[in-house]
């Protein structure tokens, strides 16, 4: 592995990576400290920031690393950190707005019990989506870019 120089998009892939981990830094320490935060929906915003910490931590470290021609072994982790972190993070967003969905149309009824569900949905789709990618992994390519 080296540190090559970059074309103008993996920079900016780069600085938007960073900006995007300090904002999902900001959200996770926030929810800690300030107990205040740690009411419905912000646990939703917590999981999603955590599933984006994880997306960009792949996204930072495939833009820094640069594999050699014909060296492709971390591929197939980055590939996965980022299938999972991106999946993750979106279906986060998915139940965001299918809690908010359901608080606007039912403002009075106690949704708490979808928590579970919730997860369920995020991780089982995760996983069933990552089993493929571990199935027919043939470690060419960039990890982010898919090619």
């Amino acid at each position: 592995m080296v540190l090559g120089t970059m074309p103008l998009t993996l920079t900016a892939l780069l600085v938007t990576s960073i900006l995007s981990a300090l904002s999902s830094i900001y959200i996770i320490s926030s929810f800690v400290r300030e107990p205040q935060h740690r009411k419905h929906p912000a646990t939703i915003l917590l999981w999603r920031s955590i599933c984006n910490l994880i997306l960009v931590t792949g996204f930072i470290a495939s833009a820094i690393i640069r594999p050699l021609p014909g060296e492709f072994q971390d591929c197939a982790l980055w590939s996965l950190v980022t299938q999972i972190g991106l999946l993750a993070s979106h279906s986060w967003f998915l139940m965001l707005s299918i809690d908010l969905f359901i608080v606007i149309r039912n403002p009075f009824v106690d949704n708490s019990s979808l928590r579970k569900w919730y997860h369920l949905w995020v991780w089982a789709t995760t996983a069933l989506s990552c089993f493929p990618l571990y199935l027919f992994n043939d470690s060419t390519g960039s990890p982010v870019y898919g090619v």
